[in-house]
């Protein structure tokens, strides 16, 4: 019942982390990747991994998992939120969930599931697009203190910005190129992956 009454406001809490993307990668990864917010709103409210650009963000960091009715979330929270009951009878669990899908339920119709997953998604498309618009300057795309904080060196980033100008789908577009897929599965340095 608290999800029922509250819910929205975990959506609306949610919000303020929409602008984060854009305060770490700028405005112009923005917008090159806004073309595609109607295909990650869809991807993040209905948790259907169809597009294999997100699809591959997904198995690439693992952040997803499903919701019960058998959709993908990328809200980090999730287990927390719930509570994990393991090696229960078949009645508790059976209780658990019922009530797993009920918060699960008030969770995404709140929008906190939706905003986090989409800005997840957002986050990772802005990351790609930073990387390879600033290698193809022949620019850092992050500073050495900020690559450092996001646990990666500066050789690391180049070496990463070298495998996804070698392997992955480019396509041009207003103010640098937008990135398709990126093909890791080609990648010869394997700990850029």
């Amino acid at each position: 019942m608290t999800l029922a009454v509250f819910g929205g406001s975990f959506g609306i809490a949610a919000l303020a982390e929409i602008g984060q993307p854009a305060a770490h990668t700028g405005l112009g990864a923005l917008m090159r990747v806004s073309p595609d917010f109607k295909k990650f709103w869809k991807a993040a409210w209905s948790g259907k991994l169809d597009d294999p650009t997100i699809r591959e963000m997904q198995l690439l960091s693992g952040y997803l998992r499903t919701y019960i009715g058998g959709t993908a979330n990328a809200n980090r929270e999730h287990e927390f939120i719930m509570g994990a009951v393991t090696n229960a009878d078949s009645w508790i669990s059976r209780t658990t969930r019922m009530a797993e899908t009920v918060a699960e339920f008030g969770l995404k119709h709140g929008l906190l599931i939706p905003i986090d997953s989409f800005t997840r998604i957002l986050a990772g498309a802005t990351f790609k697009d930073q990387i390879i618009n600033s290698a193809l300057k022949g620019e850092l795309a992050f500073s050495e203190i900020y690559s450092a904080q996001m646990g990666l060196e500066t050789d690391m980033v180049w070496r990463i910005a070298q495998m996804m100008k070698q392997h992955s789908e480019l396509v041009d577009v207003e103010g640098g190129v937008k990135i398709g897929m990126l093909n890791h599965h080609l990648w010869g340095d394997l700990e850029a992956v």
